[in-house]
């Protein structure tokens, strides 16, 4: 192929006439486009009727400007979604009962939630309406497109090209569409991982003559017929391969093809954890992935470990730059938990847990040494067979919406492994928790006490600006700040009171 030309494939339905320079093409459902330069398939692509082909997203993605859409692919692998829709189901409901959920909120359900965690449009007019209040979003946008030359690029802007015969694999292939972008919503929840999927305000339908909960947010509304929503029902038949993963919880709802569940209900019960089998979908049939899925430890096992430490003073030891220097050793008489990759420089600590699972790899020589400390891996990690071997490791599974009181229910995270050892010396009942290296900050260029790991591929400026967006986060344990303590004086968590680690161990000073 030549330099500066790509193909795309048309993914719509009725035959589409194609001109290019002195050539005619008819193209059908499927079918790729000839050669053409990326200019060109960039305006097929924004009509909403051409996906990416091989190697032209990258191409078109590639200034640098936008983020990658890949970071996205199973990042919500074990926690639960709510898709906020428009229908009239949702009228009364109070939002702000989904604030501590993963949201998001589809076309003008953000301008009446803007707590939405994310939020997904399909068309132009949306982006026009809504430019302004997006530039002041800080969470997740996700635009097709049509949309790239309405709003500005920005790290929270996701891109991505429509897809009308089938739901992608990835953002890069496109996500399912039928003119609707409920439709795209639960292709992109299915992508990103999400084990249990709530469709709010999916209805389809008028109620009392009204078919916005809303009412009418944009004047194209009003003229919305309803043969039109009974029209594009049975494109949701598409998503049945998951229907075990996706609920409805409109009573009202005309689609069907997905069990109902209870709004007030499902709000009372937490996640099912590691449920999810992870998305995926051929060219030839849509189908569910064959990858193992890593199950929790049993219920009874898990729960030996709440309130192990009922009493005692715990100290969580982090990663960041505030430790370096200090003398690891001065807590060998401890109760101690490393996070991550600390257990290589302390390999002394009572407990390790890691929340990510590449940390196995670094940390198993210090395991196979004949580590005697108790091990917690998240659900991610696949130890499965050495963990029912031995008494001491246990698999928890990551709660992505409360800090926990036992383990079995999971163990707080917002993609922090430090939230989780945090949540632990709660589960295990300690007095005390003093937190040494939770910084969520770098220092003198510096984002690890230990110096910069060769695995780690982000700028120290970039891992700033992710851990800024993120402390916030830490506001979920104030109802235990009484006994949570930070040894750190440059910690970007202020949510607990200082303590100087040297009183701590030694006493205060006269």
């Amino acid at each position: 192929m030549k330099a500066g030309t790509a193909r795309v494939v048309y993914t719509g339905v009725n035959p589409y006439q194609l001109f290019w320079k002195d050539r005619g093409y008819v193209l059908r459902s499927g079918q790729t486009s000839p050669e053409l330069p990326i200019h060109e398939c960039s305006r097929l692509m924004r009509t909403g009727f051409f996906a990416a082909g091989e190697g032209v997203w990258t191409e078109i993605m590639s200034d640098g400007k936008s983020p990658d859409p890949a970071r996205l692919e199973g990042i919500l692998t074990g926690r639960r979604v709510f898709l906020i829709g428009g229908g009239p189901s949702l009228k009364g409901f109070d939002l702000t009962r989904l604030d501590n959920e993963f949201t998001i909120a589809i076309n003008h359900s953000f301008d009446f939630y803007p707590q939405a965690r994310a939020v997904l449009f399909v068309d132009g007019s949306y982006a026009e309406m809504a430019r302004d209040r997006l530039a002041k979003y800080e969470g997740l946008i996700f635009a097709s497109f049509r949309c790239q030359d309405i709003l500005p690029r920005r790290r929270n802007l996701y891109v991505f090209p429509q897809n009308n015969t089938r739901p992608g694999s990835t953002i890069s292939e496109g996500l399912f569409t039928g003119k609707l972008s409920a439709l795209c919503a639960l292709n992109l929840a299915l992508i990103m991982g999400a084990s249990e999927i709530y469709l709010l305000g999916y209805d389809m339908n008028y109620q009392n003559g009204e078919h916005h909960w809303y009412g009418t947010a944009a004047a194209n509304q009003e003229a919305y017929a309803e043969d039109r929503f009974k029209a594009k029902i049975p494109l949701f038949d598409t998503y049945k391969p998951w229907a075990d993963r996706i609920f409805n919880c409109s009573a009202t709802s005309a689609i069907k093809v997905f069990r109902y569940k209870d709004l007030d209900a499902v709000l009372k019960t937490d996640v099912v954890e590691g449920r999810s089998v992870p998305f995926k979908v051929t060219a030839e049939r849509f189908t569910q992935s064959s990858i193992p899925v890593y199950p929790t430890s049993a219920p009874g096992k898990l729960q030996t470990v709440n309130g192990l430490l009922r009493g005692k003073r715990v100290f969580v030891l982090g990663s960041g730059p505030s430790l370096k220097g200090f003398d690891l050793s001065r807590l060998d008489g401890e109760e101690t938990i490393a996070v991550n990759h600390t257990l290589e420089h302390y390999p002394k600590s009572r407990y390790h847990l890691f929340g990510d699972p590449r940390v196995y790899d670094y940390v198993k020589p210090i395991y196979d040494a004949g580590y005697p400390g108790m091990v917690f891996a998240s659900h991610h990690a696949n130890i499965r067979e050495w963990e029912r071997e031995n008494d001491r490791v246990f698999v928890f599974a990551k709660n992505w919406n409360r800090v926990t009181d036992n383990l079995e229910h999971g163990l707080f995270s917002d993609f922090s492994s430090g939230m989780e050892a945090v949540n632990l010396a709660l589960v295990m009942g300690a007095s005390e928790i003093y937190l040494l290296g939770m910084d969520f900050c770098a220092s003198d260029g510096d984002y690890y006490f230990y110096g910069r790991p060769k695995w780690m591929l982000q700028t120290v400026e970039h891992c700033e600006k992710l851990l800024a967006r993120r402390v916030h986060h830490w506001d979920k344990f104030t109802a235990y700040r009484d006994r949570i303590f930070n040894c750190s004086a440059i910690s970007k968590i202020k949510v607990f009171d200082y303590r100087d680690i040297n009183e701590v161990l030694n006493g205060p000073t006269s």
